[in-house]
């Protein structure tokens, strides 16, 4: 596997965090200095800045959702003593946040040691939105909503809902998909007001909830799901459930999960077409240049309703009387 990516995987970094690492000079392999897109794997030896890089890349994976509180660092470890994220959860894994909640902000933050989930969605192409309720001390910025211009580019539009003026205060839902650092709070500095207030509430559909503050639960198997799938075409119990009655299936409890699974996995294949790349291939009308040969049209008379009806096993008002399925 790539270097890359198989550190990624780990958790280590983004891949463009490792090919800068790479760069740097900063990871060997097997002692020897690591050059851009070689191959490794779990039996090589690798260091980065001197530190053995532990590679049991088949380990079993772990979700864990945290409501982090304030004055708490988003980090594996901190060097300076501070307690971290990774502090509140018991756990034998070695896991890492996906993405950073300032120190001074709480809220939704998720832990893993599932390196591909951590790529897809801090991946400036990933799509799930992140929910912050954010309070300042002045009214709405409207400017939010088009996209702010800071030192390292400018923004993508943030979604405004669930605004509440209180005397020269102001509470807001701001949603994002960027991850920039301290990107809210720069914002909203931009324009010299302050932040009075920030809280994460959801990531995607992923909502905290009643989980209370420093607490943490597990994220089940359809919200790892629903992230690995970029925040789109996950079905939701319900839609399950709806697709199960219109098919005429009957599911146990325990069956439903199950089913669930299996159809985002189905999904989840059909959703890999959208990464081929068609820009070069000439749509086709026929899949073949077969051309189909219709036999001359002959009119002929058509059965009488009375013959017809006599091979009905019911009948009523010159129709054929059939079982209702559709509205049950």
């Amino acid at each position: 596997m790539r270097i890359n990516k198989f550190l990624s995987t780990l958790g280590i970094a983004s891949r463009r965090t490792i090919d800068k690492y790479i760069e740097e000079g900063r990871i060997t392999v097997n002692n020897n200095i690591a050059t851009t897109g070689m191959d490794i794997s779990e039996n090589d030896d690798i260091f980065i800045d001197g530190k053995k890089v532990e590679t049991n890349i088949d380990e079993e994976k772990v979700y864990f959702m945290l409501n982090k509180p304030l004055e708490v660092l988003s980090a594996s470890s901190d060097d300076r003593g501070r307690k971290t994220v990774v502090d509140l959860i018991k756990t034998d894994k070695r896991i890492f946040p996906i993405g950073r909640l300032d120190y001074m902000t709480s809220g939704l933050i998720l832990l893993t040691n599932d390196g591909e989930l951590f790529n897809r969605i801090v991946h400036p192409k990933s799509e799930i939105y992140k929910k912050y309720y954010v309070k300042i001390k002045k009214k709405e910025i409207d400017e939010l909503k088009k996209g702010v211009l800071l030192d390292d580019g400018k923004t993508l539009p943030a979604k405004i809902s669930g605004i509440k003026y209180d005397k020269n205060k102001t509470s807001m839902y701001i949603s994002i998909r960027e991850g920039r650092n301290r990107q809210i709070r720069r914002m909203i500095e931009k324009f010299g007001y302050k932040v009075l207030m920030l809280r994460r509430e959801k990531i995607g559909e992923l909502s905290l909830g009643d989980l209370p503050e420093g607490k943490y639960r597990e994220l089940t198997k359809q919200e790892v799901e629903y992230l690995y799938l970029g925040g789109k075409m996950a079905l939701t119990k319900e839609e399950v459930l709806k697709i199960a009655k219109l098919s005429k299936l009957s599911f146990e409890e325990k069956e439903i999960e199950k089913f669930q699974i299996e159809l985002n996995d189905i999904l989840k294949y059909i959703d890999m077409l959208n990464e081929v790349d068609t820009s070069k291939v000439e749509p086709l009308v026929y899949i073949n240049e077969a051309v189909n040969n219709f036999r001359e049209k002959e009119e002929k008379p058509s059965l009488k309703i009375e013959k017809v009806l006599l091979n009905a096993p019911e009948s009523a008002e010159n129709a054929i009387v059939v079982p209702k399925v559709i509205g049950e």
